[in-house]
């Protein structure tokens, strides 16, 4: 059975990374939890919606921070794995950049 196939019979698409089918799925914060715990940050995330039709955007607080939001797609081993693995690596760069200990990319290693 093709990859379209299967997608079209479960009714998925599919990892965003692998591709894979299989996988269980898996849901990834966009900033990694950690980061949160040595970032200053908002205890609310502000977002703004468009539906359709409509002319202006719908704005809306929501009781979360930037670091609580998560966005799908993805399979549970990519975002285990390599994806956590990445977020590991620049860990160091991102809250250093973001605290304003650096001023810019030569300034620091990330390992």
């Amino acid at each position: 059975m093709a990859r379209g196939d299967k997608a079209e019979l479960t009714g998925r698409r599919g990892c965003l990374f692998c591709g894979s089918l299989t996988n269980k799925e898996s849901k990834e914060h966009m900033f990694h939890e950690s980061f949160g715990l040595q970032i200053p940050h908002s205890p609310y995330t502000t977002r703004a919606f468009y539906r359709p039709g409509g002319v202006m955007p719908e704005v809306l607080s929501l009781p979360q921070t930037m670091f609580d939001h998560k966005v799908g797609g993805f399979c549970v081993v990519c975002n285990s794995k390599w994806m956590n693995d990445a977020d590991m690596d620049v860990e160091k760069l991102v809250v250093a950049l973001a605290n304003q200990t650096v001023k810019g990319l030569s300034r620091i290693r990330c390992n």
